[in-house]
C-alpha cells in the first residue's frame, strides 16, 4: 500500500499518476487495471484534516481508471491507445455503487478535466525499458514534443545517457528530418553529445544533417553549428560560408543574428557588428516569441560589442579576468615611464655583416653560415664553418620606482616566465585560481605603477594566454590590446634616439620586451590591418634580427602580396641559409618579378635543395593535405611545402608567367643536376 501522507498534494497526485500508469503498462489489461484502481486510489487521496469520503473515492477511481486507460499509448498496441467501450447511460455504474451510470459517475466525469494522449506520453516514456523506448521512437506514434519533454526532464535529473536513448533514434531516419520541431531536438541532441564528451558523434551528426536534410530550420541549425566550429578553428572563410547557408535556410531565425555578430567581433569588425546588431534588434521587434535574452544581446551588441563579448567570456570563466579588465581601464591614462638603456657587446651567430648593411639585411639568424661552392645551377651543396661576429646590443632598464614594484610583484605572482620562445606563463598553479587571482589583482589595485613595468606586463600577458576562456577571441580582444600597446609605446619612447638599435633575444633581460612586441605583432596581424602588422613586424626584425619567433616568414609573404618586392628581397637576403621555405621561395619570386632571372634561378635552386616538394606543391592544381606531426613541421617535408602553398600559391598565380617559369626552371635545374652527376 502506498503511503506518502507527509508529501505535498501535488507530489502525491504526481506519484499516483506515475504508479497508475506503471500498473496499466504492466499487464495492459483493462479489467486488472480497473481493479487495481478500485483497491488503491483511496490511499493517494488522503489529505490531512479532511474526513475520508468513500463515495467520492469510488467516483474518482472509476473516472480516472477509464480516462487513463483511454488515453495511454500501449506498447503492445504499437504505442497507440485502445479505448474501452463507454458505459451506456442506463447501465450499472462501473464504480460499483449500484446506481445507473447517468445518475452516478457520469455527473462526476463532466466536472473532471480531461487528459490527452500527448500528456501521457512523457509519463509512459519514463517507464519504458531501453528496447521499448527504441520501439516507441521507431513507431512514429510518439509526439516529438513529448519525447523532447521527457529528455529534458532526464537532463534535469542529470541522466544524459537516458536522454540520449530518447533523442538519438529520432535522427536515424531521414524521413523525420522534415518534421516540425526537429531543429529543437537537434540542438538538444548536440547538447547531450557535449555533456557526454562525444565530440566525434557531434560532428558526424552535424555533417549528416547538412548532407541529408532538406532546406529547413533543422538544416539551418546544422549550418549554424558548422559555422561556429569553423570560427573556433580560425577558418573565417568557411564560417561565413556556412552562416550564409544558415541564413538562406532560416532567414528569420535570430540565432543567425547572434552568429553573425560573433563572426564580426571575431574579425574585430566592431562598427559593422554594431550596425548588424541594430538591424537584428529591429527585426526582433517584428517577430513573434523572441526570447528577451536574445533582444538584450542585440541591444548591448549595438552599443559595445567588444565589451559584451568579453563580459560573456569572463562570466563563463567564473569572473576570471574581470578585475584585470577593470584595472586596465583605470590605469590606461598613465603617463609613459622613461626607460634608459645600457649597451653590451656580445658575440652574435652568423657571418659578419657587410659594411653599411641595414640590420634587416644582416645574416644573423643561422648558427651556421656556409660558403657556397656553386657552378651556377643553384643545386650545389654548401660547405663551411660556424662563424660569429661582435654586435652591440641595447639592454632596456626601468626607472627606479618600477624596479622596486617589480621586486614586490615577484612575491605575489609566483609563476615562471614562458619557456624559450613560448608565450604562456608557467607554474605549478593556475594564476586564474580565484584565490591566486585575488592576490595578484589586489597588488595591481594598490600599485597602478605596475602598468609602467615591461616585466609585469609580460607576466600579465602570459597569464592572459592561459585564461580559462582564452580560446575565445573576446578575451584577447579585451585584455590584450591595452597591455601590448602600452609595451610598444614604452619601448618606442626608450629607443626614440636609437633608430638602428639592436635589442637581441640573446640577452635574457630583453626577453620580456621582445615577447610583448611579438604578442603585439600577432594581435595586430589577427585583429588589426596588414599594413600595421607589416610595420610592427619589420620593426621587431630590426630590433632582433635573429628573429627567434620566426616572423620573417609572414613578413616576407605579406610584402610580396603587397608588391613590395625590393623590401621582401632585402629581408630574405638577410637569411641566406634559412630553413624556412618562405625565405628562399620569396627570394626567387621577388627576383623573378624584378627580372633578375639568373639570380631568380639560383634562388629557386636553393629552395628545391631545401625542400624537393616545394615546386611540385606550387604548380599542381590540387594537392592533398599531408599529415602534420604533433611535434611540428618537418623541415624539407611535404607538410612544409603544403603550408607554404596554402598561403602563397595565389600570389604566384597572380604574377604573370610565374607558374610556367617555376615548371620550366625546375625541370631545367633537375636536368643540369643529373648531367653534372653523370660527369
Amino acid at each position: 500500500m502506498h503511503d506518502d501522507r507527509d508529501g505535498s498534494n501535488g507530489h502525491i497526485l504526481e506519484r499516483f499518476l506515475f504508479d497508475a500508469v506503471a500498473e496499466l503498462l504492466r499487464h495492459e489489461d483493462e479489467e486488472k487495471f480497473f481493479a487495481w484502481m478500485r483497491r488503491n486510489t483511496a490511499d493517494y487521496l488522503f489529505i490531512d484534516g479532511l474526513p475520508a469520503n468513500e463515495e467520492m473515492d469510488k467516483h474518482f477511481a472509476a473516472t480516472m481508471a477509464r480516462m487513463l486507460w483511454d488515453v495511454t499509448p500501449l506498447p503492445g498496441h504499437n504505442f497507440q491507445t485502445r479505448p474501452g467501450a463507454a458505459p451506456e447511460r442506463n447501465s450499472p455504474c462501473p464504480c460499483g455503487s449500484g446506481k445507473k451510470y447517468k445518475q452516478c459517475c457520469r455527473q462526476f466525469e463532466s466536472s473532471t478535466p480531461a487528459l490527452t494522449s500527448d500528456q501521457m506520453w512523457p509519463v509512459v516514456i519514463g517507464l519504458l525499458s531501453p528496447s521499448e523506448l527504441e520501439r516507441a521512437c521507431a513507431s512514429g506514434n510518439a509526439p516529438l514534443e513529448a519525447l523532447g519533454a521527457a529528455a529534458e526532464r532526464l537532463l534535469a535529473e542529470d541522466k544524459p545517457k537516458k536522454a540520449l536513448q530518447i533523442i538519438e533514434p529520432l535522427f536515424r531516419s531521414p524521413a523525420n528530418f522534415k518534421k516540425k520541431d526537429m531543429d529543437l531536438l537537434f540542438e538538444m541532441l548536440l547538447y547531450i553529445y557535449e555533456q557526454l564528451g562525444y565530440s566525434g558523434k557531434k560532428i558526424q551528426m552535424i555533417d549528416r544533417i547538412i548532407e541529408q536534410a532538406p532546406r529547413s530550420p533543422l538544416r539551418g541549425s546544422a549550418f549554424q553549428r558548422r559555422a561556429a566550429i569553423c570560427m573556433d578553428g580560425g577558418d573565417d572563410r568557411s564560417a561565413w560560408h556556412y552562416f550564409q547557408r544558415a541564413q538562406q535556410d532560416n532567414p528569420d531565425d535570430p540565432s543567425n543574428g547572434v552568429l553573425e555578430i560573433n563572426l564580426l567581433v571575431a574579425e574585430s569588425r566592431f562598427e559593422k557588428a554594431k550596425a548588424r546588431a541594430g538591424f537584428w534588434l529591429k527585426k526582433c521587434g517584428k517577430l513573434k516569441s523572441v526570447a528577451e535574452v536574445t533582444e538584450d544581446f542585440f541591444r548591448e551588441a549595438s552599443s559595445n560589442p567588444q565589451n559584451l563579448f568579453s563580459d560573456i567570456a569572463i562570466g563563463m570563466a567564473g569572473g576570471a579576468g574581470g578585475r584585470l579588465k577593470k584595472w586596465l581601464a583605470e590605469v590606461s591614462g598613465r603617463k609613459l615611464p622613461s626607460y634608459t638603456f645600457t649597451k653590451e657587446t656580445i658575440e652574435m651567430p652568423g657571418p659578419p655583416p657587410e659594411e653599411k648593411r641595414k640590420p634587416e639585411q644582416q645574416s644573423l639568424f643561422t648558427t651556421f653560415s656556409r660558403e657556397e661552392h656553386d657552378d651556377g645551377d643553384g643545386l650545389s651543396e654548401s660547405a663551411g664553418e660556424e662563424t660569429a661576429f661582435s654586435c652591440e646590443s641595447i639592454i632596456l632598464e626601468p626607472p627606479g620606482p618600477v624596479r622596486t614594484v617589480e621586486k614586490q610583484w615577484r612575491n605575489r605572482f609566483n609563476f615562471s616566465k614562458p619557456f624559450s620562445i613560448h608565450l604562456q606563463t608557467r607554474g605549478e598553479f593556475d594564476p586564474w585560481d580565484p584565490d591566486l587571482e585575488k592576490e595578484w589583482c589586489d597588488f595591481l589595485d594598490r600599485h597602478p605603477e605596475a602598468f609602467d613595468s615591461l616585466e609585469i606586463l609580460d607576466d600579465i600577458a602570459g597569464a592572459v594566454e592561459i585564461h580559462p576562456e582564452g580560446r575565445q577571441p573576446w578575451i584577447m580582444l579585451e585584455l590584450s590590446p591595452g597591455l601590448l600597446q602600452r609595451a610598444s609605446e614604452i619601448i618606442k619612447l626608450a629607443l626614440a634616439d636609437e633608430p638602428d638599435a639592436v635589442v637581441t633575444w640573446l640577452i635574457s633581460a630583453n626577453r620580456p620586451a621582445l615577447r610583448l612586441l611579438y604578442r603585439h605583432y600577432l594581435y595586430i596581424m589577427h585583429h588589426g590591418d596588414i599594413d600595421e602588422s607589416l610595420v610592427t613586424g619589420q620593426w621587431l626584425l630590426r630590433l632582433n634580427p635573429t628573429d627567434n619567433h620566426g616572423i620573417r616568414e609572414d613578413v616576407i609573404n605579406e610584402l610580396l602580396k603587397a608588391g613590395a618586392d625590393e623590401q621582401a628581397l632585402a629581408l630574405a637576403m638577410g637569411y641566406p641559409n634559412d630553413l624556412i621555405l618562405a625565405t628562399s621561395l620569396g627570394k626567387a619570386l621577388a627576383l623573378y618579378r624584378l627580372q633578375r632571372m639568373d639570380e631568380a634561378k639560383k634562388a629557386l635552386g636553393e629552395a628545391v635543395r631545401r625542400n624537393r616538394h616545394a615546386v611540385d606543391s606550387l604548380v599542381r592544381e590540387r594537392v592533398g593535405r599531408p599529415k602534420v606531426s604533433e611535434m611540428g613541421i618537418s623541415i624539407g617535408g611535404r607538410d612544409q611545402a603544403w603550408i607554404y602553398r596554402q598561403d602563397m600559391r595565389n600570389t604566384w598565380q597572380e604574377t604573370p608567367g610565374a607558374i610556367d617559369w617555376l615548371k620550366k626552371t625546375a625541370s631545367r635545374l633537375k636536368k643540369e643536376s643529373e648531367k653534372k652527376k653523370m660527369n
